[in-house]
């Protein structure tokens, strides 16, 4: 007769132990998942007893009567218990309490709760709460055991309201287009995205140097936030972006910074705009003018005689065309190119192109003169360059 082998029973027992707890972790409950508790709470008033139940932060109690809150009892449900206790007139700080339903306070003493202190237990939530004292109105709202209240100064609390929040450190993550970008043109449209660790009701986003607020659009609840297709001036801005949670709790500021730095692209190589000449003047920030306004731009003044030639630098379309009489730039072009970059030719004799048109890289467009009242050059601007000096582009001009 064949051995009985005596190890079945014995590994039988370890594949049932390992698969139940395998199944427990499954089916277990983690905090992270927990759902959140519901708090409902009521206040026990000098001349009224027991008044009815709030929840959601709303009003426990009375103001304006000088009637002084003797008790409270909360009432909690969703896995979470309350643990509290009450500063009492002649008792000082009493017994905490801890459960699902608890009281802290006294009834039929007279005797009034001068502060308090509230926190969860067994959540990933928290609880949010502050009084109404006699003499100094609402108190800022306390937090997960901080005491909301007065001690010493002979104060009743005569109203009281409690939420529950996420107790999770709020933050935030701002990424897109922008983040981690060095390179742009002001024509660049940058897209931000946000997401909170916590449900937010609004995001704002407000670059510096700018007091404009921009609203983001809100999506996944109020996790996920965006703002797209937004132009930025050149320079580096701090784009500060503010979450203002759902529960009403303070505005989370978060920042990243985005630096837009206009850029010639390599294709792009002006030519000298006219036929002979040399910078006379300039070589400069215009102080004023159409391109004034554009970050960047550099100015000269270009000696030639009235009826020289003028050429476009580089190819691009024509965006204006214009004569103002014998004011400022007199008749005058600008045209963008297509890195971005604008150039302007001014105090010109004649005009030979129009709006929309499309210029190739050195075509005839004009020719120089005075118009404007001034005497015979050529202004020429160039602006969104990364080059410091105008004649960094045109060596020996």
């Amino acid at each position: 007769m064949k051995k009985k082998n005596k190890e079945y029973p014995i590994l039988s027992k370890v594949f049932t132990l390992a698969i139940t707890l395998v199944l427990a972790l499954l089916f277990a409950s983690p905090a992270s998942a927990q759902t959140k508790p519901t708090l409902t709470y009521r206040a026990h008033v000098q001349g009224h007893g027991w008044m009815t139940w709030q929840s959601n932060g709303g009003t426990a109690g009375t103001m304006g009567q000088s009637r002084m809150m003797e008790a409270l009892n909360l009432r909690i449900t969703g896995g979470a218990r309350i643990r509290a206790r009450a500063h009492v007139e002649g008792n000082g700080w009493m017994n905490i309490a801890e459960g699902t339903d608890i009281t802290i306070g006294t009834t039929g003493q007279s005797r009034r709760m001068e502060a308090l202190t509230l926190e969860l237990v067994n959540s990933t939530y928290g609880i949010e709460y502050r009084v109404h004292v006699q003499g100094h109105g609402w108190i800022p709202w306390q937090r997960n055991g901080g005491t909301a209240g007065t001690i010493g100064e002979s104060r009743r609390i005569e109203a009281v309201e409690v939420r529950i929040i996420d107790n999770r450190s709020p933050s935030l993550s701002i990424t897109g287009t922008s983040a981690n970008r060095t390179t742009g043109t002001p024509n660049d449209s940058f897209d931000f995205h946000a997401n909170t660790n916590i449900a937010a009701s609004r995001a704002e986003l407000r670059f510096s140097g700018n007091n404009t607020v921009f609203q983001m659009r809100s999506s996944n609840s109020g996790r996920t936030w965006s703002l797209t297709g937004q132009k930025l001036p050149a320079g580096d801005r701090t784009i500060t972006m503010t979450v203002i949670a759902s529960d009403g709790t303070s505005p989370v500021p978060g920042t990243i910074n985005v630096t837009v730095t206009p850029i010639v692209n390599t294709a792009f190589s002006p030519v000298w705009p006219t036929d002979g000449g040399r910078i006379t003047a300039g070589d400069r920030y215009p102080s004023s003018g159409n391109l004034h306004s554009k970050r960047y731009a550099r100015a000269i003044d270009i000696g030639v005689g009235v009826g020289t030639n003028v050429y476009a630098t580089e190819e691009g379309t024509v965006t204006e065309v214009r004569d103002v009489g014998n004011t400022s730039f007199g008749k005058f072009i600008v045209i963008q190119h297509d890195n971005g970059a604008f150039s302007l030719y001014a105090h010109l004799s004649s005009q030979n192109v129009r709006v929309k048109d499309r210029v190739s890289r050195s075509q005839f467009i004009g020719k120089s003169g005075n118009s404007g009242g001034v005497s015979p050059h050529l202004h020429f601007e160039l602006s969104n360059s990364t080059r410091d000096r105008m004649a960094d582009f045109f060596p020996g001009r």
